[in-house]
């Protein structure tokens, strides 16, 4: 097979690997969002490309295959979807989650002075230690609602549960699908 066919499906997910890395610098939850949204216009137009492609080039059965499975597959069908409600939606396609920090007793403390200082706290007291829990703002994922219907954040590709789905994660877990889907075409005769 004329491996031409493959190369704007290629461009495509290099794309959206790039806006992967952005998200993955970036610290301004704003950016963070647009590179986001940035992603899902690059991986879908890869999975599109790669549809066309192999329909083009005589590989029906391969294509019709891979086609249910963008479909059937919760991950894929949440980024296809993500990306058209981005696009012809008036809803968020992600959360900026502002972050927190929680302090818990984990028994009687007498606590004299404390200070937050950023990301540093310090003070002084008696008793039993404080449970500290630091959540930097970070993007979440979130419920996707197009054409009335509601598409729920994925906990599952291929069959396998996802655990700690972020926009990150989720990015990096269908691009490495994609790329084993690209791999698998180019095999194709």
């Amino acid at each position: 097979m004329d491996q031409k066919f493959f190369a704007r499906s290629e461009a495509a997910l290099a794309e959206a690997e790039r806006f992967l890395q952005e998200l993955e610098q970036e610290q301004d939850l704003a950016r963070q969002a647009a590179a986001w949204a940035n992603f899902l216009n690059h991986f879908k137009r890869s999975v599109v490309r790669l549809s066309d492609a192999t329909n083009q080039t005589g590989t029906k059965n391969w294509s019709n295959a891979y086609q249910n499975e963008n479909k059937s597959d919760p991950l894929i069908s949440y980024l296809i979807q993500a990306k058209n409600a981005d696009e012809h939606g008036v809803h968020e396609v992600s959360k900026q989650e502002l972050g927190h920090t929680a302090i818990n007793l984990t028994g009687d403390t007498y606590i004299r002075n404390l200070v937050i200082d950023g990301d540093r706290i310090y003070g002084d007291g008696y008793g039993a230690p404080l449970a500290v829990t630091v959540v930097p703002p970070h993007l979440e994922l979130v419920n996707i609602e197009n054409r009335g219907r509601v598409y729920r954040v994925p906990r599952f590709h291929r069959g396998k549960r996802l655990t700690e789905l972020t926009p990150l994660t989720a990015g990096q877990t269908a691009c490495a699908w994609m790329s084993k889907k690209l791999n698998e075409a180019r095999q194709l005769e």
